[in-house]
């Protein structure tokens, strides 16, 4: 039986693997900041995107490249429009925050002419500068969450490893 997305055991199976995976903190931190940049930046080929810079860096491509699917289906629907307004902040378009506002869900997927008009002009650009100004900051974020959480779980584990070590040595009573 899969687990579900909705199932709290989704997310702990999730958090299991990213701090059992090998490599350092910084390198982990590294490789899902990597994954979540190119996951804001690109609509398109994010993944070879995150491939290369993790290779580059010397990081966790797998990692990497499924902190990509921070960028997905469901998820574009808040990411676009965000982007495109932070973007617009940047360069001079013809296109404004009503003109935003009429793309929906719906245009998306009904009106293509409309949408492929709009990243042909300035959207396209507007979005990749929005992607990386906003995909810039949570993959700060993110580096450093992860980093605190995989160096927390690490001492722990360290912590639990020589208290089982010492209680093992008083039990058998051997010294040293």
């Amino acid at each position: 039986m899969a687990i579900k997305v909705t199932e709290r055991k989704f997310y702990r199976y999730l958090y299991l693997r990213l701090i059992r995976q090998r490599g350092t903190a910084s390198s982990l931190a590294l490789s899902v900041g990597i994954g979540i940049f190119c996951g804001f930046v690109i609509p398109l080929f994010q993944m070879l995107l995150a491939v290369f810079l993790a290779w580059v860096m010397k990081t966790n491509k797998i990692v990497a490249v499924a902190c990509t699917w921070v960028s997905n289906p469901l998820t574009y629907a808040i990411i676009f429009p965000i982007n495109v307004y932070v973007g617009g902040f940047f360069i001079n378009s013809s296109f404004d925050a009503n003109e935003l506002k009429q793309f929906s869900l719906a245009t998306l997927f009904t009106d293509f002419q409309k949408v492929l008009y709009f990243f042909i002009s300035d959207g396209m650009l507007m979005f990749m500068i929005g992607g990386a100004i906003v995909g810039g900051v949570f993959a700060a974020l993110s580096y450093c969450v992860v980093y605190f959480i995989i160096r927390k779980h690490r001492e722990e584990k360290k912590e639990r490893f020589f208290k089982r070590r010492k209680a093992l040595k008083e039990k058998t009573g051997i010294s040293g």
